[in-house]
């Protein structure tokens, strides 16, 4: 009883301590009795105050720079997509069942992997029964197996594609002055002999041309030259 009297004592004390009074700030701002009775009402409206005012973007058709005035008010401030299942229904039955199987499962793979992993040290004792042995076996509550891997580093390998060169030959050819005359005289007598050829032909065509009956003038709209004019024009 004496130890609460002074305690509630010394409370008041404490509450008498000017140190401790409430003090007003340097700006607080009293208000007198209508304005604390003075009613403010607020409307809420659906306009966004963080979206911008000066959104402009570009006329193709006018050519320039237009202010947009219709500006997107909506603000999403949390978003989640789920699924809700009833307690009574059937998916959750199905649900539940699937979770237990699942943590059943994963406790078997975990006491496997324990008893994979067991120390020399602590072969003759149980995990069950060492903490020890429980905590140095079984390092977190996940599938955890201690072993260390790498992945496959595949070998690095030129590869190219040549094209075969064009083939070629190499030849040689010795020549003489007078193997060049006698070319050269072959030659000559090829071309006095088409000459003598072209000269004959003419003479057997004027031959013709006397017995036959004077050619009649062709039209110019039906003549070769004017076809050919016109084929010319086709392309």
């Amino acid at each position: 009883m004496n130890d609460d009297a002074s305690d509630n004592q010394g409370d008041g004390n404490d509450m008498m301590n000017p140190d401790l009074q409430t003090q007003k700030d340097i700006d607080h701002i009293s208000l007198t009795d209508e304005q604390k009775e003075e009613v403010i009402t607020k409307a809420l409206n659906s306009n966004n105050p963080s979206a911008p005012h000066n959104e402009t973007q570009y006329s193709y058709k006018e050519k320039m720079f237009k202010r947009d005035d219709l500006v997107d008010q909506m603000v999403i401030h949390f978003s989640i997509e789920n699924d809700i299942i009833p307690i009574d229904s059937e998916e959750y039955r199905d649900q539940q069942d699937y979770w237990e199987d699942r943590k059943s499962k994963n406790k078997a793979m975990l006491d496997q992997v324990n008893e994979g992993i067991k120390d020399e040290e602590f072969s003759k004792y149980r995990l069950d029964d060492d903490p020890k042995a429980q905590k140095k076996s079984l390092r977190n509550t996940f599938n955890f197996q201690e072993r260390a891997c790498q992945t496959f580093i595949m070998p690095l390998r030129e590869k190219g594609i040549k094209t075969d060169p064009p083939q070629c030959s190499r030849f040689s050819l010795e020549t003489t002055q007078w193997q060049i005359f006698d070319k050269y005289m072959q030659e000559y007598e090829n071309m006095l002999r088409q000459e003598m050829e072209e000269a004959h032909k003419d003479k057997k065509k004027e031959k013709k041309g006397q017995q036959q009956v004077p050619q009649v003038r062709e039209d110019p709209l039906y003549s070769q030259s004017m076809k050919r004019a016109l084929k010319i024009m086709e392309r």
